[in-house]
């Protein structure tokens, strides 16, 4: 028996200006616009708009980095319990650099004024802010250095978004928007005149993030309309991560880069983070030849993730193996706005689930042609 499906459909702009003197847009430096509407065929609906700007304003000494952006969306579900959902969000993110003899530091803020509104809930406002600080200190000029900071951000998870980490999730959930709040420090440095490496580790902690449940008896109830295959559910999550990479310029126009992240989770209400790997590792690999045909490779790695609870159901496994997936790609530019491309993904042709009882697809293809205005 197969699952239910879904089609998604999506039409949108993206447009921005850019000053290229300083003279032409004043203390404006970058003013954009995104909308989009996004559809499926279980009445799902959202319109969303993000007004973006960016200005740069004298300070005394300092120039003052302020970005300034509006945030509207509204989704509604055929459902009787959700109905109609908007968000409205105000973005204010000032920030300054400051040099104190050789140590570089950034300071600001991330502010947010964000409003709910629901048709069967009560309107929430809240005002929410996040540290911006970052240093930067050399240990060995031009070779090796270090660096720290923390840094918080408000994500909108919406309709789209969400369908876009997993689109087999049963549309209709009340939607949270996450919080954000990452403290890190490392290390960068060149090894030889053609390797460097990155090497970072913090804690994150993130409020109402999403997580995607299976349950763990679906197999019983694939045909049921009151059961939803894959629900949303939020819990506040603290995260340890460790991160390395090492980039190689193997020449000119060959470049490739490796990298290898462990994590750590500890939940709230949620026994764990559901579906989130523990490991994470990959390569990528660019060549270019004569700044007409671009080839690449990506090679990646996921580690285990549980999908339920074992004692649940002990008749199949609750934790999904590792699995790597391989892709290629090729791309022409026939010229700076006209280029041509072909790619393939799962080159191998892994069998795994992307969630429990989910299968990626096999070996795909994929080519086309794009045109630049």
């Amino acid at each position: 028996r197969k699952a239910p499906y879904n089609v998604y459909s999506q039409y949108g702009i993206k447009t921005s200006i850019l000053g290229k003197q300083k003279k032409n847009l004043g203390w404006l430096d970058e003013l954009g616009l995104d909308f989009y509407n996004l559809s499926d065929r279980y009445d799902g609906k959202e319109n969303f708009v993000k007004l973006n700007s960016d200005w740069q304003m004298p300070a005394g000494d300092l120039d003052l980095d302020m970005d300034v952006n509006l945030t509207y969306f509204q989704n509604s579900f055929d459902s009787i319990v959700h109905g109609n959902q908007t968000y409205f969000t105000l973005q204010a993110k000032p920030s300054v650099k400051v040099v104190i003899r050789k140590m570089l530091f950034d300071f600001g803020l991330n502010l947010y004024y964000n409003r709910y509104a629901g048709d069967f809930a009560s309107t929430q406002s809240d005002l929410i802010f996040f540290p911006e600080v970052r240093l930067r200190l050399p240990i060995v000029e031009d070779v090796l250095g270090f660096y720290a900071g923390a840094k918080g951000e408000l994500q909108h998870n919406s309709f789209r978004h969400i369908t876009h980490v997993n689109p087999y999730v049963v549309p209709g959930d009340t939607l949270l928007p996450t919080r954000n709040l990452d403290m890190y420090l490392g290390l960068v440095g060149i090894l030889s005149s053609n390797a460097s490496f990155n090497v970072r580790g913090g804690i994150m902690y993130q409020k109402d993030l999403a997580l995607f449940y299976r349950n763990p008896m679906y197999q019983y109830y694939l045909d049921s309309t009151s059961i939803p295959p894959i629900d949303v559910r939020f819990d506040n999550v603290m995260r340890f991560y460790a991160r390395g990479e090492l980039g190689i310029n193997i020449s000119n126009n060959l470049h490739t880069t490796i990298f290898g992240e462990l994590r750590g989770f500890n939940t709230n209400t949620q026994l764990k983070a559901w579906y989130l790997p523990t490991f994470l590792a990959g390569m990528d690999v660019n060549y270019t030849l004569k700044e007409k045909l671009k080839m690449g490779a990506e090679l990646n790695y996921v580690g285990k993730r549980q999908a339920f609870k074992q004692e649940l159901n002990p008749e199949i496994d609750a934790e999904l193996p590792g699995y790597l997936d391989v892709s290629v790609d090729l791309e022409y530019l026939y010229n700076s706005r006209l280029s041509a491309f072909v790619g393939m993904s799962n080159l191998f042709n892994s069998h795994y689930d992307l969630y429990l009882g989910y299968k990626a697809q096999s070996i795909n293809f994929m080519m086309g042609f794009t045109y630049k205005l």
